[in-house]
């Protein structure tokens, strides 16, 4: 008989303690809250490799991807093939520009863009931009 209200009692409990887990899940999940009036992005004073300006303004009506990665990170080369087939993707709604951080030179940066067959525009980031954009603090960062 002792055994029997022992398991009784158990069982009634699992359902409390699933209960209490499924409540701490829900509250660490993240929470979505759409904005009415967004601050908008900084400005961006960037020139891609072939000294072109590139500014936020001539993407009007696009989603902009701003991914500021380097050359000698691994999960930044890791994600240029994704990068590269979403612009081929989505081009006419999407336009990604990769904002290199490297202090490398402009000629390997361009080799390296080259080997990788990045389709979309790839600048050097000044330290105004990184600081426009919160500093970026790690790589790759994308916004």
């Amino acid at each position: 008989m002792g055994l029997g209200v022992c398991a009784l009692t158990c069982l009634a409990l699992v359902p409390l303690q699933s209960e209490a887990q499924l409540q701490t899940q829900q509250q660490q999940q993240a929470v979505i809250r759409f904005v009415r009036d967004p601050d908008p992005a900084p400005a961006l004073k960037a020139k891609d490799l072939d000294g072109k300006e590139i500014s936020l303004d001539a993407y009007k009506g696009k989603v902009v991807l701003l991914n500021f990665w380097a050359t000698w990170c691994g999960p930044c080369r890791a994600e240029i093939p994704s990068l590269i087939r979403m612009q081929e993707a989505y081009k006419d709604r999407l336009q990604i520009i990769g904002m290199d951080v490297d202090d490398d030179n402009e000629e390997r940066l361009r080799a390296f863009v080259k080997n990788q067959g990045i389709n979309y525009p790839v600048a050097m980031t000044s330290d105004a931009v990184r600081l426009a954009y919160g500093g970026i603090a790690a790589l790759p960062t994308v916004f």
